[in-house]
């Protein structure tokens, strides 16, 4: 796949922010890829896509912890514009988001971020927790939103938003065929086509709104939080 002069300068900005202030799980992982391969553009085009939709999450927090509405928060709090001398702000930039309208709160938000992104899976107690704050917390939110509209969210099923097709593959991998593979020999951002992963699940599956979650251990012991 070509790459144009823009592109390449764009995954560039941001390899030398991943490097700055990343995890070292995700270094390690970056530099396990060859400068050139399929896997590296895809692993910095995904963490791009992962920063940009971690706008939200940071309006949303913003807007829980002062009541205010979405509009403005781009620069929130004093006003204060994004530092340009910062590897993650000049990347922002090279990827065509409006630095100048961009708060320094919400670089200093992703640099939070990109620091735990990539890192090793936590124990099995911990993600058992965190699943159950998780669920607590959605609980919650729906009290609240019967309590003040008078019935539950509406939960959504992917059939209301896509419509599919079905299209006959004529190379699709026959299940005798596939391998199997451990949690641990998982890499983020690589496919593992041919191979299947075997363990059972932890706890009910979680539906929060569309799609769901479940934490999954597999035969070695290791756990993952599987999301569909």
């Amino acid at each position: 796949m070509n790459e144009t002069k823009s592109t390449r300068r764009s995954r560039d900005a941001l390899e030398v922010a991943i490097r700055k202030y990343g995890h070292p799980a995700a270094i390690s992982d970056l530099n396990s890829f060859s400068e050139s391969s399929d896997a590296r553009r895809v692993f910095l085009d995904a963490t791009f896509t992962m920063c940009r939709d971690s706008f939200m999450d940071f309006t949303i927090q913003k807007m829980s912890a002062g009541g205010g509405d979405i509009q403005g928060y781009e620069c929130a709090d004093d006003g204060k514009k994004a530092d340009m001398h910062c590897p993650l702000a000049r990347a922002l930039q090279e990827y065509g988001i409006r630095v100048d309208v961009v708060s320094e709160a919400f670089v200093s938000y992703l640099r939070t971020w990109l620091g735990t992104f990539g890192r090793p899976t936590p124990p099995k107690p911990t993600m058992l927790y965190q699943h159950e704050a998780r669920v607590r917390y959605n609980k919650e939110q729906e009290t609240m939103a019967k309590a003040k509209t008078g019935h539950t969210r509406e939960m959504l099923s992917t059939s209301k938003n896509v419509t599919k097709e079905h299209h006959h593959v004529s190379n699709q991998v026959k299940w005798d065929n596939l391998k199997p593979v451990l949690i641990r020999d998982l890499k983020i951002f690589e496919s593992n086509r041919g191979t299947f992963l075997e363990g059972k699940l932890l706890v009910e599956p979680f539906t929060p709104m569309v799609g769901c979650t479940t934490i999954m251990e597999d035969n070695n012991g290791d756990v993952l939080l599987v999301a569909l």
